[in-house]
């Protein structure tokens, strides 16, 4: 959700933006092969868009905090996670189900790993 939410953001300043911070944020966006995106390719910082970072800063602490409120550790965070991709696992008809363990297992948040 980190990541639509910060999206957004630049979707919306994007709309109102001047001709050249257009252009600044276009040449600062890093250039992608494939149409998934992780989370540690995220921009989250544009020089000289002070505005921009600013509103994506308070974007991230929002979240930030919303996540802190309703996951009292890292332990309760994980549960969630693991249980969303094991969810997520099991709607792909014809996943094996040593496969779907070997991937809960491979998760880097999971119990097992």
């Amino acid at each position: 959700m980190i990541q639509a939410r910060i999206q957004a953001v630049l979707q919306l300043y994007m709309m109102h933006a001047s001709d050249w911070e257009y252009s600044e944020v276009l040449r600062q966006l890093p250039t992608k092969t494939t149409s998934m995106g992780s989370w540690f390719e995220l921009k989250t910082e544009f020089s000289n868009l002070a505005r921009l970072n600013s509103m994506i800063k308070t974007t991230l602490n929002e979240k930030k905090k919303a996540m802190r409120r309703k996951f009292h550790n890292t332990a309760a965070f994980a549960q969630m996670a693991r249980e969303r991709l094991q969810a997520d696992l099991e709607r792909i008809e014809g996943l094996d189900e040593a496969v779907m363990e070997e991937l809960l297992h491979s998760y880097p948040l999971s119990a097992h790993g």
